[in-house]
């Protein structure tokens, strides 16, 4: 009986042990989708204060372009500022469809087809970024050329 005993006890150890080795790493996942969730999010927060930004430098380059006599300069920078504005809303509506509030802001765990999206998203979230960016410099330097 005691022989069975060990036996079983030593079973259980050694399941615990397993268990708490998965539990271990599914944390280590979760904690790294985690951060990359947050470092999107981040890129995602650092950008939307530009939306205000790119509105009101197509407003003055649309004022400005009705002055001018000259109008494809303008309608450049005004095209690549739409555009941006496009790329960020379009990005806000896809990633927000995607994702959970509990998965975007309170950590909860993704599974690996989530995961893979976050991968894509990572990415997609810097080239509006760029796209962003570069339309704001672009949209200055006219104005500032012009003026």
């Amino acid at each position: 009986m005691r022989n069975q005993f060990s036996i079983i006890f030593s079973l259980l150890l050694i399941t615990f042990a397993f268990s708490c080795k998965n539990q271990g790493e599914a944390e280590k996942e979760t904690s790294e989708s985690t951060v990359q969730m947050k470092e999107v999010v981040a890129v995602h927060d650092e950008m939307m204060p530009k939306m205000s930004t790119i509105g009101e430098l197509t407003g003055k380059l649309e004022a400005e372009m009705k002055l001018a006599k000259k109008d494809s300069i303008y309608k450049d920078a005004i095209a690549d500022l739409k555009e941006a504005n496009v790329a960020m809303m379009d990005w806000m509506r896809n990633f927000g469809g995607d994702f959970t509030f509990e998965e975007i802001n309170k950590g909860k765990a993704l599974s690996e087809e989530k995961e893979q999206l976050l991968d894509g998203y990572e990415k997609s979230v810097n080239e509006m970024k760029e796209k962003m960016n570069s339309a704001i410099e672009k949209g200055r330097r006219v104005l500032n050329k012009n003026n």
